[in-house]
């Protein structure tokens, strides 16, 4: 997603389907009120446990929190001054900041595994025989949109393992439909994230592989939560006592995963059954976001022709998000 001119109206045009989803105020007296717009998904478990726990109105901050479909759709609200911080795919964060737009990554979000499986797999339909890029060739591949992360690690892996990019062709399909295109035959493969993997019937669909440890490794910081340079100067306080809140919501979920706390504790908000839950890789919650990773998924855009070839990610995390920071 590239964020144009006109985010001031698409952002205004969003507030509609804001639902305000929970409030950390728990009586703390003059609390200072911060915005903020995930989506209902795991990666966003940190700050709801965090806002569950108390852990912000600790710090003196009421976090008013609402729940969007989708995390491209909510850069431009912060930009258009709608929200305060949002979570956004990093590669939709790069491309902004490429454009000048102001943005700082205030705390992470999504992390790949660093070992299979993982969140997010490439599938087929069982017996397929797909087994490399080369297989894709001449054939149709699922992704939620063009130009994002799930798209430019898909090409990446299909290069990797032999295939060629441009001999496979892309269509964006909503992630709840990707398994259903398979078995109707409107696509050969799909790139789905959980929890779209795990609801299904493995009978269904069969892994093809787990692009992002294959290309990277593993550990890729998919998505972050970010706020404006010039908010972020003017309420650095604010944005340390979120960060400091927000790293306990990490610890609370490192603590307990795997048990069913952490499992009671994760449907509750993403209105996932507790069974469902229990299916999903737990990998655990990160305090920081990698540069070094950061660098290497620029590389990658700049490959795949999403990047200016001089776009360097200067000041991108700022020091709450950075490793070791003081």
């Amino acid at each position: 997603m590239r964020v144009g001119s006109n985010a001031r109206l698409l952002a205004v045009g969003l507030v509609g389907i804001f639902s305000c989803a929970v409030s950390s105020l728990a009586g703390a007296q003059n609390p200072t009120r911060v915005r903020v717009i995930s989506v209902p998904v795991i990666t966003s478990a940190p700050l709801q446990i965090a806002i569950q726990k108390g852990f912000f109105a600790d710090e003196k901050l009421d976090i008013q929190a609402s729940f969007i479909p989708g995390g491209a759709i909510a850069l431009p609200t912060v930009i258009a001054g709608q929200a305060d911080i949002v979570m956004s795919s990093i590669v939709t964060t790069i491309l902004a900041d490429q454009q000048g737009l102001g943005l700082q990554i205030v705390a992470p979000a999504g992390t790949s595994n660093t070992q299979p499986p993982d969140a997010a797999a490439l599938v087929a339909k069982s017996g397929s025989g797909f087994r490399s890029g080369k297989d894709l060739e001449g054939k149709r591949l699922a992704v939620n949109t063009r130009n994002n992360i799930l798209w430019l690690y898909a090409r990446a892996w299909i290069e990797k393992t032999g295939g060629d990019a441009t001999k496979v062709t892309f269509l964006e399909v909503p992630v709840p439909q990707m398994i259903d295109a398979i078995q109707g035959g409107r696509v050969d493969a799909a790139f789905v994230i959980e929890p779209f993997l795990a609801a299904e019937q493995t009978d269904r669909v069969a892994v093809i592989a787990y692009p992002y440890f294959d290309v990277q490794g593993g550990g890729i910081p998919n998505s972050q939560f970010v706020a404006l340079k010039t908010y972020i100067a003017a309420n650095s306080d604010t944005i340390e006592r979120f960060s400091r809140a927000y790293n306990r919501g990490v610890d609370w979920l490192n603590e307990r995963r795997g048990t069913d706390e952490w499992i009671d504790a994760l449907a509750k908000y993403t209105k996932m059954s507790p069974d469902l839950v229990r299916k999903l890789p737990a990998s655990p919650f990160v305090k920081s976001v990698e540069p070094i990773a950061v660098n290497e998924i620029v590389k990658l855009m700049k490959k795949h022709g999403m990047l200016n070839a001089g776009y360097e990610p200067k000041d991108l995390i700022y020091r709450t998000a950075i490793p070791n920071a003081p």
